[in-house]
């Protein structure tokens, strides 16, 4: 085993966001309510709206993003 150089954890995130995107119109399960932490809350925010990018667009549903309380 090589030198550890760094060491990561959750405390090495201090402003992390946790958000939860929904679609709210229907109940298909592959589309399931998507729980997501990311580093600031642009990253959480661009990175569900990725993910929910296909659905809106195939289905014209709204998709929410809701920050975790």
């Amino acid at each position: 085993m090589g030198r550890i150089v760094a060491e990561l954890s959750p405390e090495s995130y201090p402003n992390k966001m946790t958000m939860i995107g929904r679609c709210t119109e229907c109940t298909d399960p592959s589309w399931a309510p998507k729980q997501v932490t990311r580093e600031t809350r642009r990253d959480t925010i661009a990175y569900l709206k990725g993910w929910f990018q296909p659905h809106v667009l195939d289905t014209g549903h709204r998709v929410v993003i809701e920050e975790e309380e």
